[in-house]
């Protein structure tokens, strides 16, 4: 009897450490599998903010290229409202120097 509760206890002991180990083993492979989906997750983020961050730059240089057009075509306008100023005004000059010489 004391022979059996000997081999109970180290059987026991053996299944203890088994579950111990197979525990370990368990605990090791989901570290390992939820490092490797936060790479992924990660590289997932990284690549859409990568994305992201390009689709932005390319609206902001559309905006700044309307932007420009718009501010070539207002500076065309006022060149060609001063261009005209001064044709009348030269006009006006040339009517008054006519005038002093006569």
């Amino acid at each position: 009897m004391v022979q059996e509760t000997i081999l109970a206890v180290k059987d026991a002991e053996s299944k203890g450490e088994q579950l111990l180990k197979d525990a370990a083993d368990k605990g090791k492979a989901l570290v390992e599998r939820a490092k490797k989906e936060a790479e992924e997750m990660k590289n997932h983020t990284m690549k859409e903010l990568k994305e992201t961050s390009i689709q932005e730059a390319k609206a902001g240089e559309e905006e700044t290229g309307r932007y420009l057009a718009e501010s070539m075509k207002e500076a065309e306008k006022e060149i060609t409202a001063m261009k005209q100023e001064v044709a009348g005004k030269s006009q006006m000059v040339i009517e008054k120097i006519i005038q002093d010489l006569i």
